[in-house]
């Protein structure tokens, strides 16, 4: 037998490649193709879901860094009385202006004070002290003003009694009611600015009652429950952040 027909012979007697493998000619002319699993579709922006990303956005709590301006008050004394006329003020003292570095507490666009930061994060009690401690330095600077009250009536007695004097114990009188009422009045004015001063800082820095890793952890939480009130999601979060950011 000659040898085309050996080859031919065995290749006859080979099994169909197709049959091994169980395909058809159609399999082969038209390639299977596996299933495609489509990436998830996103949440649709509904009227509903807008409306919830806003309620997000004007309710959310968050930290922000302030730059506040301080200084520039000028100190005015009034000179001593010469003869029946009083000289006109004149500043004696301007204080230079300065930068200080600070940090409040903003609901949306609007800054709150520290009560009522503790009342929107559950710190009732923390804000019914805090209110407390304010009423009292209140109550202290109000009663130091009416010291200062008296001072300045003291003092206007005094200008007035200096006009009328016509001896010299009427001048002496009205020398101690002007100089006595001056000081009285600054007195009064000096111990009312200390609780009255400590009062407006509870009332309006954060950083007087409290200090800044505490009212991060308290806005975290808010920010947190009110994410879930509102039910939105952590992606619907970051995008809110990121485009705050921007």
């Amino acid at each position: 037998m000659s040898m085309p027909v050996l080859l031919m012979s065995a290749a006859l007697a080979m099994p169909d490649p197709l049959d091994a493998a169980g395909l058809t000619e159609a399999d082969v002319a038209e390639p299977m193709t596996g299933t495609v699993v489509a990436n998830p579709t996103p949440l649709a922006l509904t009227p509903e879901r807008v409306e919830r990303i806003r309620d997000y956005q004007s309710q959310r709590l968050y930290v922000r860094d302030e730059t506040e301006l301080r200084g520039g008050a000028a100190a005015v004394a009034m000179s001593q009385p010469v003869g029946a006329h009083m000289t006109t003020p004149s500043v004696v003292l301007v204080d230079p202006m300065f930068t200080v570095q600070t940090w409040g507490v903003y609901r949306g666009d609007d800054r709150i004070g520290p009560s009522e930061f503790l009342r929107e994060t559950g710190e009732t009690f923390r804000a019914d002290d805090l209110d407390r401690r304010v009423e009292r330095d209140r109550r202290k600077a109000r009663r130091w003003m009416l010291v200062a009250g008296v001072g300045a009536a003291s003092l206007a007695a005094g200008v007035v009694q200096y006009d009328r004097a016509t001896t010299l114990p009427e001048e002496l009188l009205a020398h101690q009611l002007t100089f006595g009422g001056l000081g009285v009045g600054m007195t009064g004015l000096m111990a009312a600015s200390f609780p009255a001063s400590r009062a407006t800082r509870l009332e309006r820095y954060p950083s007087a009652a409290m200090n800044r890793d505490d009212a991060e952890k308290m806005v975290e939480r808010h920010n947190k429950a009110l994410q879930q009130r509102l039910g939105l999601t952590e992606e619907d979060v970051l995008l809110i952040d990121l485009a705050d950011s921007l």
